[in-house]
Formats: structure tokens, sequence, C-alpha cells
């Protein structure tokens, strides 16, 4: 196999990883778009996953949290 062969593999594996992530991601907004704030914020707080805590925190940075104005 040859170096271009390794990279191009190399390449459609971290694609592939990343379209994994961002289904879980999209999953978790989904899943999460229902609760309130406080039980939002508790599900980041106890969460283990990254992509969830990413959802959590897009999910109440749209309801205006996280803004300094």
């Amino acid at each position: 196999m040859s170096f271009g062969d390794q990279l191009k593999n190399l390449g459609v594996k971290a694609f592939d990883k990343a379209m994994e992530l961002n289904d879980e991601y999209e999953m978790y907004m989904d899943k999460n778009s229902s609760l309130s704030d406080e039980a939002l914020l508790r599900r980041y707080r106890s969460s283990c996953k990254k992509t969830e805590k990413m959802a959590c925190l897009a999910l109440l940075k749209e309801r205006g949290y996280g803004d300094n104005n």
C-alpha cells in the first residue's frame, strides 16, 4: 500500500468518525431539547459523554444562557 493510499484511508476514517460524532450530537440535541433549563444543566453536569455535554451547552446558549450581555 502506498503512502497516498494510507493517507486516503486515514482521511476516510476521520470523515467517518466525524459523521458518527455529528449524528450522536444531533441525537442528544433532539433528546434533550424538551428538558427544562434546570434539568438540562443537571444533565450537562452529570454526563460523561462529550457530545452530550456539547449538545447541552448548545441548547443552553440557544435559550440565552452564557451571553455576557
